[in-house]
């Protein structure tokens, strides 16, 4: 999805699309670039910036998308979180609705549905010119996922045929919530909605790279929009779609490269063991069982070599180890303390999942198990 900014004010490229012409001409080169989508957006969303009324927004955008879409090159979006503004664009052409307040107002829902087009449901925390000035969360990305998929459930049920989720890099969020929402994307991408990821230029990669000019962010821009494709995100929103374009080119030709050596999957399952992991005094002292899955993806020898392949005796003693040599009060401590020493002893491996279950967890109630689970991937 590549960032058309129709705007005098936006971070990284205000008025430099300001006329139309420039702007469809910079629509078109998108598209030639590799973009899917053209968003078209006439209000900047930067942190502190000043709204814009309809009206004036509909002056900036309707002419850029009434001429692109008579192309016929490629799909448009428009990038509005006004209904009546959402509904004229789709008129003159447009085909995604993209709402950085994340369909909040009902009628947003509506003139999606209507049209029959999907739309974009972003989270942002409060409103463009103050959702920096202190944002908190009690857990980021569990109050991020239940806002997405919450909103998700009400567009879906007033008629809006499809959804993109996006995390909302930057918007209402410190360093610390975009990473962790980056490290999360396989949990969001698994309840059945294709992600949209857009870090593009944004001021999170000045502060990690020392690069104060916003348009020079480029490179940041893909290392970031290529760790978020490595972890399910369906779409990137870009500025520089042709170094993307590039760079996702190399990153299929290594994926590529990666399947030819017939990657393959064993699993230890149900190892089991006695282990005195817990807060309480019992069990600390008493201990409880503690079984253990582990799943290894690594490529598969070519010839029948047992120097070629993981000593899964050895994965089980270093799993022995840690269940019963050591203690932590956490499950969560104990499943990604296996998983580290895996990775440390068994350089072969290329993804690792594992499971830890406490079936005697000291819980009040009838329960069939208590879980942990953590997956790597190099």
């Amino acid at each position: 999805m590549a960032v058309l900014n129709v705007t005098p004010d936006s971070f990284s490229d205000g008025g430099v699309h300001a006329g139309v012409d420039a702007a469809v001409l910079a629509g078109r080169a998108a598209w030639e670039a590799g973009a899917m989508i053209v968003d078209v957006g006439g209000e900047s969303t930067r942190p502190g910036a000043t709204p814009v009324e309809p009206d004036e927004e509909r002056t900036r955008i309707l002419p850029v998308i009434e001429r692109l879409g008579a192309t016929g090159e490629g799909l448009i979006s428009v990038d509005t979180r006004h209904a009546e503004v959402a509904r004229d664009a789709l008129a003159a052409g447009a085909h995604v609705v993209n709402d950085v307040t994340g369909l909040r107002d009902p009628a947003m829902r509506s003139v999606c549905a209507e049209a029959g087009v999907p739309a974009v449901v972003m989270h942002m925390l409060g409103e463009p010119a103050t959702m920096q000035d202190d944002p908190h969360y009690d857990d980021v990305v569990l109050d991020v996922e239940a806002f997405l998929l919450n909103q998700a459930e009400a567009a879906l049920r007033d008629g809006v045929p499809s959804l993109l989720l996006d995390p909302g890099w930057g918007f209402g969020k410190r360093d610390a919530h975009n990473l962790a929402l980056l490290h999360a994307l396989p949990r969001l991408t698994a309840h059945g909605h294709p992600v949209l990821f857009g870090a593009s230029r944004k001021g999170s990669i000045g502060r990690f790279s020392g690069e104060e000019v916003a348009a020079k962010r480029d490179p940041g821009s893909i290392a970031l929009h290529l760790e978020a494709a490595r972890r399910g995100a369906a779409m990137v929103r870009v500025h520089d779609v042709a170094g993307h374009a590039q760079a996702f080119a190399v990153q299929d030709a290594v994926e590529a490269a990666r399947t030819d050596r017939a990657s393959g999957r064993v699993a230890l399952q149900g190892l089991r063991f006695h282990g005195r992991h817990g807060v309480f005094e019992a069990e600390t002292r008493d201990g409880a069982p503690f079984v253990v899955d582990v799943t290894l993806t690594f490529p598969f020898p070519k010839r029948d070599d047992v120097e070629r392949t993981i000593d899964y005796g050895a994965v089980q003693a270093l799993v022995r180890s840690e269940v019963e040599d050591e203690r932590y009060d956490l499950i969560e401590t104990l499943t990604e303390r296996i998983g580290v020493r895996i990775l440390e002893a068994f350089p072969r491996v290329e993804e690792l999942q594992v499971r830890v279950h406490k079936p005697e967890a000291p819980l009040p109630g009838v329960f069939d198990d208590v879980t942990a689970e953590r997956t790597w991937r190099r």
